[in-house]
């Protein structure tokens, strides 16, 4: 398969992504907490600090050996259109999290509901955009 260093680029951060919040949503979400405590704000921390430090390395990794191109026309239409779905993933999230925080007591589920929706919406844009180089979009 091969990819260009738009692809190879847009491939890492989706695995990154999945992986990393993947693993912190395993680790957190089965917990019957009401508001965030300090050992999950430092989970969040820790996670942000490795995924910026995944992406460099992956992005090092993808550039050995083949230099990023020009972005055109063709990109920011891609992008365009992948945004599109994206932000109405996460504006639905933004919406059950507010529908959520007039009912329930707390914040842990609230905060948490934002996270998985711009977490999925950021998914979505990478495998979206993947799938429109693929296609030859």
């Amino acid at each position: 398969m091969n990819l260009t260093f738009k692809e190879k680029s847009l491939l890492i951060q989706s695995v990154i992504l999945v992986l990393l919040f993947g693993a912190y949503f395993i680790k957190v979400l089965p917990l019957n907490a009401q508001t965030i405590s300090s050992e999950i704000v430092t989970q969040m921390i820790f996670m942000v600090i490795a995924l910026v430090v995944l992406m460099i390395i992956g992005h090092i990794l993808a550039v050995i050996g083949e230099l990023p191109e020009a972005s055109d026309e063709r990109d920011k239409l891609i992008a365009l259109k992948a945004s599109q779905v994206s932000s109405a993933i996460l504006a639905s999230g933004v919406v059950i999290a507010i529908m959520y925080s007039l009912k329930m007591e707390g914040n842990f589920w609230s905060v948490h509901i934002l996270l998985i929706a711009l977490v999925l919406s950021e998914v979505t844009n990478k495998v979206l955009q993947l799938f429109f180089y693929r296609r030859g979009l």
